[in-house]
């Protein structure tokens, strides 16, 4: 199956999430996984790759991924590059970073 994230209110391209915390600048946000094909960044500090980032400053962000669905004695399972989590808290991973 194909899963769709779309993302909207982004949290802009500096933010401050805690008003005594850490600022961020050149935020962008991404999905989270191993692909090899698709436009990808390291992040310092994290498993994986930030892939296809878009600005934080954008209108809104789209990704669409493949995820394998199989069925088996216990159920449901879901898999592939951006599925993340142990198999009863499996979810596509979308990061800000």
């Amino acid at each position: 199956m194909t899963v769709v994230i779309e993302g909207s209110e982004l949290p802009g391209r500096t933010c401050r999430p805690e008003p005594d915390g850490r600022g961020h600048e050149n935020v962008h946000v991404a999905l989270g996984g191993r692909s090899t094909d698709r436009p990808a960044l390291a992040v310092p500090g994290r498993p994986g790759m930030a892939i296809e980032p878009v600005p934080g400053d954008a209108p809104a962000a789209r990704w669409e991924m493949p995820v394998t669905v199989r069925r088996d004695e216990d159920g449901f399972d879901f898999a592939g590059p951006f599925v993340r989590g142990v198999r009863d808290d499996r979810h596509p991973r979308a990061d800000l970073g």
